[in-house]
Order: structure tokens, then sequence, then C-alpha cells
């Protein structure tokens, strides 16, 4: 199954990965090459995050976890991340989702903007909040203007937060293509989104919500 790797990273201030010609660039370059030539990988894709453009998020589509989990264990990972590390300012977040269906990720990463809505459930709302979720990216897709596709999908290892009895739970991602941020805002203003959300709103102990643009190499 494939597994989508959504890796966020800090960088440093000022870094313009997204310039070849510069040293961030060349790094981030080699960070992708290294990346395609790595077995089971399908497809490497990248955006800053327009709340807070010195963070990156990168979305790795793998064949499957254990095929990320091969690289990580490999001789070439250590290396491969101790070059990566010169252009953070922080630690990385990771976690892999699976989507279905998986194509539908792809299609909201292809709008000018994307809406990434990570909730963190506790296990015993998990199943609820998914049968809520199904009905809002309905409506979603039927009743908002500039909406360029809906994408939802869960984490396939548990995550961690303060808020969590046991200290761990699920993730859902939803993804959202937009034709812009204003796009976005004025959606959620509208009677539909406000009827909508609500179920959402019952079962995550947190909610993070970014806006993303600029991916690919």
């Amino acid at each position: 199954m494939t597994v989508t790797e959504v890796a966020t990273l800090p960088l440093i201030p000022g870094s313009t990965v997204e310039d070849a010609s510069t040293a961030a660039g060349k790094v981030w370059r080699d960070m992708y090459d290294t990346l395609l030539q790595q077995d089971g990988i399908q497809t490497v894709r990248y955006g800053r995050v327009v709340e807070s453009p010195d963070t990156v998020i990168l979305f790795v589509d793998w064949e499957s976890h254990q095929h990320h989990l091969d690289f990580m264990a490999s001789p070439s990972y250590q290396p491969f991340l101790k070059t990566l590390s010169g252009l953070l300012s922080g630690a990385p977040s990771i976690t892999h989702f699976t989507f279905d269906p998986p194509t539908s990720f792809s299609r909201a990463l292809a709008a000018p903007v994307t809406e990434l809505a990570t909730f963190t459930l506790p296990p015993s709302s998990t199943d609820a909040f998914n049968a809520s979720l199904g009905p809002f990216a309905e409506t979603v897709s039927k009743t908002a203007d500039g909406c360029a596709g809906v994408a939802k999908g869960w984490s396939v290892e548990d995550v961690e937060h303060e808020k969590l009895d046991d200290g761990k739970g699920k993730a859902c991602l939803l993804a959202v293509g937009w034709q812009s941020v204003e796009a976005h805002m004025a959606y959620r203003e509208t009677e539909g989104f406000k009827g909508a959300i609500g179920p959402l709103r019952e079962g995550p102990v947190a909610v993070e919500m970014r806006h993303v643009e600029g991916r690919g190499f």
C-alpha cells in the first residue's frame, strides 16, 4: 500500500532551497537526488508553509512503509540526514499517512494552495470521527468555491500528544486543494461550512491547520 511520508522541516531563516545555484539549494537538490535512488520511492514534492515561510513540508510517496524504514536502516541514511540537518533550525517531524484513494492526495497537492488540517485523536474516537469525515469531505467538494480536491488519510504509526490520556493516539490528515488561501477563508464563513464542521470538532484533542504552496522540484 502506498504510504506518504509527511516531513515538517524548520529551515534556517533565509535558506533559499528553491534556488539550485545557492548552497542551500544544492543541498536540497542532493537530498532529492538521493531519495530518487531509493528502492520503493514514487514521488517527492515539497512546499513552504504560508503561515511560517521558513518551514517546508516534504511529501514523499513510498510503495510501502517498510521501504522507508529500510532506507532509514541503510548505511546511506545517516550521511543523508547529517547533510540535510545543516539546513535545519530544529528537529524535523515525520508522520506517515495512507490516503483512500491514494491518488486523492496528489490532486489536492496539485492546487495552487493546499490546506493541511491535522486532527489528533484518542483511539476511542477514531471510528466516529472517520464516519463524520466522509460527509464533511463530500460537502466541501460539492459546495466550496475554489476547492480543487479533497483527500483524507490516517497515520500509520501512533502519534503522541500531552492531551491524550495514555499519551498516544492517531492523526488524521485532511488535505484540501484551493485556488487561494482567500478562497478557503471565505468558505469558512459560509453556512455550509459551519453546518458541516461541527461533528469534526467533537473527537480530536488537538487540531493544526496550515496552508502549503510552491510544491515541486
